[in-house]
């Protein structure tokens, strides 16, 4: 069966679109499309797949499988790159997506052809504020999933797989973790190594930016807004003080699109 899809990045967190709205989906093994697919070797190459399904309650639904074919709750990258291709396909601002965290808006701007998109990707929770987890001490955090905030002075580089893989087992982490080593450059900027559940280390991870932001606010180390550098590029954060919901912002990137043969 023949299927078209989309590939779009953010900050190099790349996926693959399907996009359903008004056409039938029929019988899929998604999780082995997903790892077949996602191969950077023997297929097309990502960090995972996006369907795109039609909603009752907002524009569209997003469905995320991760590259190994586990299916994720919540993707702030995606989301973006979601409401970016909606706002292309004329729906208008807010754009309303349901996914398995709940509803997020995005609202997008273009200029000189570049498409920005601003997520609000909800109130995150703080589940332990001192963990220590395989010699490392960080903050869990819940933001529609979950994440393992760790501070430190000097980031991991290209020792970050076998450190994170150390920490994702831990007995403590029933369903796995998403791992972020934080460096404060200043209190309005940090730097970010990322390594996803499901993906392993990737350039970028819009729910782990979020994370990051709301720890650092939390300790004390950053303020309500920040910059995040990631190994694939920078977001913006803003922690709202009295919704408490925390505000994404960074630009998507439609890269290609194709026929795949599943």
């Amino acid at each position: 069966m023949k299927y078209n899809f989309f590939k779009m990045q953010a900050q190099g967190n790349d996926y693959l679109y399907f996009d359903f709205i008004g056409k039938e989906m029929l019988s899929i093994n998604l999780p082995q499309l997903a790892r077949q697919i996602s191969d950077r070797h023997y297929g097309v190459g990502a960090d995972g797949i996006v369907l795109i399904l039609p909603s009752d309650e907002a524009d569209a639904r997003m469905r995320i499988l991760n590259a190994d074919g586990s299916e994720a709750e919540m993707c702030g990258s995606a989301l973006r790159s979601v409401c970016g291709y909606l706002f292309d396909q004329n729906y208008r601002n807010p754009i309303r997506v349901e996914t398995k965290s709940g509803i997020r808006e995005g609202i997008v701007s273009t200029e000189n052809g570049r498409i920005k998109v601003r997520v609000d990707m909800g109130k995150p929770k703080i589940i332990d504020s001192n963990l220590t987890v395989a010699g490392f001490t960080g903050i869990q955090v819940d933001i529609g999933n979950p994440h393992f905030v760790i501070f430190v002075d000097n980031l991991p580089g290209t020792r970050i797989a076998d450190i994170a893989k150390d920490i994702y087992k831990a007995n403590v982490f029933i369903h796995g973790i998403n791992v972020e080593f934080v460096r404060v450059e200043d209190r309005g900027r940090v730097t970010v190594q990322v390594w996803e559940r499901g993906s392993g280390a990737t350039l970028a991870c819009g729910t782990g930016a979020s994370a990051v932001a709301f720890a650092g606010y939390s300790k004390g180390l950053c303020d309500t807004v920040l910059q995040i550098d990631l190994p694939g590029g920078f977001v913006h954060t803003e922690f709202d003080t009295e919704s408490h919901h925390i505000f994404l912002t960074g630009e998507v990137v439609f890269v290609f699109d194709g026929v795949y043969e599943f």
